[in-house]
């Protein structure tokens, strides 16, 4: 039994993984956790839950920050060690979630559940100097339009409605209650909704005349952007070819050369 739970929670881990960009599997999200749920609401024993926890976080956490690793603007021993060290850290936020659900009464845990992932995970991990928003569950539905749309009520609506999902599909396949499907059904057709609303109403106020703008980004390699001496020297490069571009693409030439110039000048 202990070692099926290791292996959903492994699975969970690796789904939700999937659905963080940049594979986007975005759809993933809405049923990634429901093999780990399965175990997480049966467990009796804590040290397992603990267990089941910290699987699923580390596969979902070096998966999904292998971006790290690839870090070009230090050593490689460096990015390997931050890796690593970002992935291990990252899963106290699971390990207090899951010690959270084994403590959580079953009469209250379809919407208890969600708001302690919300807490503890999302907003707990996103406070002081170490805060990693980019592993918010909101992330994972960049892709959807209607439901992205659910950031302008609250930033984490969409991470709580995509954990209510996951136990609703949970208690469906453990129960076959209907009333769950009724439940999804209608959230989702809210979500929706609510989704075309907002669309519709931002494309009801765009204004009638627009004007251009192009922004230029200069690619330095990270080491040199500490360099004052090679800052120095190829800042009024940069302020050139941003001029090329604003040049080809806005009407407003005078006013893009007059700030590049500043920023040419500008000492550091």
């Amino acid at each position: 039994m202990k070692s099926k739970g290791i292996f959903f929670a492994f699975l969970s881990g690796i789904l939700l993984a999937l659905s963080y960009p940049p594979i986007s599997l975005g759809f993933f999200a809405w049923f990634a956790l429901v093999p780990l749920f399965y175990y997480l609401f049966q467990s009796k024993d804590l040290k397992h839950t603990i267990i089941l926890g910290f699987i699923s976080s580390i596969t979902s956490n070096l998966i999904i920050l292998n971006w790290i690793a690839i870090n070009s603007g230090t050593s490689v021993s460096t990015a390997i060690i931050t890796y690593f060290s970002a992935s291990l850290y990252l899963t106290i936020f699971w390990i207090f979630f899951s010690i959270g659900v084994h403590f959580t009464p079953k009469r209250i845990k379809l919407f208890f559940v969600p708001l302690l992932w919300v807490f503890v995970v999302e907003i707990l991990r996103n406070f002081g100097s170490l805060a990693f928003p980019w592993l918010d569950l909101s992330i994972t539905q960049s892709n959807y339009n209607r439901i992205i749309q659910l950031i302008s009520i609250e930033s984490h609506t969409i991470s709580f409605i995509i954990i209510l999902f996951n136990i609703l599909i949970h208690e469906y396949l453990v129960s076959r209650k209907n009333k769950f499907i009724l439940y999804f059904s209608t959230t989702l057709l809210v979500i929706m909704l609510i989704g075309n609303f907002q669309i519709n109403y931002y494309n009801r106020i765009q204004p009638k005349t627009f004007l251009s703008i192009s922004i230029g980004q200069p690619v330095i390699f990270p080491d040199e952007k500490w360099d004052r001496e090679l800052r120095q020297k190829k800042f009024p490069n940069y302020g050139i070819s941003i001029i090329r571009i604003i040049r080809r693409e806005s009407r407003n030439y005078s006013m893009a050369r007059s700030i590049c110039s500043i920023i040419s000048s500008n000492k550091y």
